[in-house]
């Protein structure tokens, strides 16, 4: 969540500084999906697929179905950045091979995420056992079911790789510290107390 705030950020400033142009439309969509992606996550990872199953499918939902929308978003703002012709360049470039790169991420997480879908229900109509958790060959299913968990697998290191491809990018960026100021109500010396802490 705070990597694809990060994200929101710098791409906010290259459309305020006129270096992207692209609607702040986009980069407002790609925040909020980012959002429910974090959520999604936090459901999956916090809801096992053997305790509340719903909340974990839902979760599975947000995260991978939310995430390739979300990442079909950052290409065409990659696409911004690789059309843009400010002379300063404060927004960082990208190459034409990483923007393909990007593409190749994004456009291959939708049918993967089909074929997760499809099999994971498959293998869920043709289970006949007693408990998920102990699932076997014997139970029906259960080479749809690997398929399934494979291809999930593919589509997570997709959605990975497509973060990473931001190490670049994020290169450009400096971090300043955070800092919170508490200003006391007490009275010293008939004056306000301020005290600041960093952190």
């Amino acid at each position: 969540g705070i990597t694809l705030y990060i994200r929101y950020r710098q791409v906010d400033f290259g459309i305020n500084s006129g270096e992207l142009d692209l609607s702040k439309r986009w980069n407002t969509i790609a925040l909020w999906l980012a959002g429910f992606i974090s959520l999604g996550i936090s459901m999956v990872a916090n809801f096992q697929e053997t305790g509340v199953m719903a909340v974990h499918f839902l979760g599975a939902n947000l995260t991978f179905g939310l995430g390739s929308a979300y990442f079909l978003i950052q290409t065409k703002i990659s696409y911004a950045s690789l059309r843009q012709i400010s002379v300063t360049r404060h927004y960082p470039e990208i190459s034409k091979n990483l923007f393909y790169l990007r593409i190749f991420l994004s456009v291959f997480l939708f049918p993967l995420l089909c074929v997760v879908g499809i099999c994971g229900i498959i293998s869920r109509n043709e289970f006949k056992g007693k408990h998920i958790t102990w699932w076997t060959e014997k139970d029906g299913g259960f080479q749809i079911r690997l398929a399934s968990t494979f291809t999930e697998w593919i589509l997570v290191i997709f959605m990975l790789l497509y973060v990473l491809t931001y190490t670049n990018e994020f290169k450009s960026l400096e971090f300043d510290e955070i800092r919170f100021t508490n200003k006391s109500t007490s009275l010293k010396n008939g004056a306000q107390e301020s005290i600041s802490a960093n952190c």
